[in-house]
This record gives structure tokens, C-alpha cells and sequence, in this order.
């Protein structure tokens, strides 16, 4: 099983402490986690920008956690929920993500979305 990791979902994994990549793997057994280089990108420049402090924290922890976990790089180019959508689709993988627009974009295309709730929960959104 493939699962892409959204920009909202590396945040909300670090402002909730929660350890995203073990959550995964205990909840879905072993599975390829990517992390689009397009994440990557957004992750910095809400670390360097975001109005929140908070935001700005847990982006800056989420580029460490991406670095440390050594996860899947995914080279993906144009704006980012589309080119994650495409992706999914197409390489028929699953996302995590709260953003609700890319949610809705993701059930157009019939692609498996994961969501977090409760802080340290995930479950399919339906």
C-alpha cells in the first residue's frame, strides 16, 4: 500500500506530537510513505513565513521529522493538490490529508483518503 502525506497532515502530525510515520505502519501494516517534493517546498515556506508561530514551529519540526524519517521522495511538479490527485489516481495510492478541497478532489478521482482526528487517530474519510 501506498499512502502520500499532504502539507496539513506534516503539521498536524507535529503540532500534535504524533509520530505519523509509526501511526501508519501500525495502523496499515507496511506500506510506502511518500512525501511530494511540492510538500517539501510548501513545509518551508510556511516555516519561514506562516502568521502563526505555531504553524511556523511545526513545519520547521515537520522538514526535521521528513529528513530524519528518510521517507519516499516524490517528485511531482504543478500545484500541489492536483498534482497529488493525479498521482494518487494514477498510481492508485492513498492520501492523508485534512485539507478539505484536496479531500473532495480525491473522491472525485475514487482515491482512499486518510484523515486525523482526535490528534493522534487516523481513519478513511467516507
Amino acid at each position: 500500500m501506498q499512502i502520500i502525506i499532504d502539507t496539513n497532515a506534516v503539521v498536524y502530525a507535529a503540532k500534535n506530537k504524533l509520530d505519523l510515520v509509526q501511526t501508519l505502519k501500525e495502523r496499515f501494516g507496511l506500506l510506502a510513505i511518500y512525501i511530494p517534493n511540492l510538500v517539501i517546498e510548501e513545509l518551508k515556506i510556511l516555516a519561514n513565513s506562516a502568521d502563526k508561530a505555531s504553524d511556523r514551529e511545526a513545519a520547521s519540526l515537520g522538514l526535521k521529522i521528513i529528513k530524519h524519517k528518510n521517507l519516499i521522495a516524490l517528485d511531482l511538479s504543478g500545484e500541489t493538490d492536483q498534482a497529488i490527485a493525479n498521482y494518487a489516481i494514477k498510481h492508485k495510492a492513498g492520501v492523508l490529508t485534512n485539507d478539505l478541497k484536496l479531500k473532495y478532489l480525491l473522491r472525485s478521482g475514487h482515491v482512499k483518503v486518510y484523515i486525523m482526528r482526535q490528534g493522534n487517530h487516523i481513519e478513511e474519510w467516507n
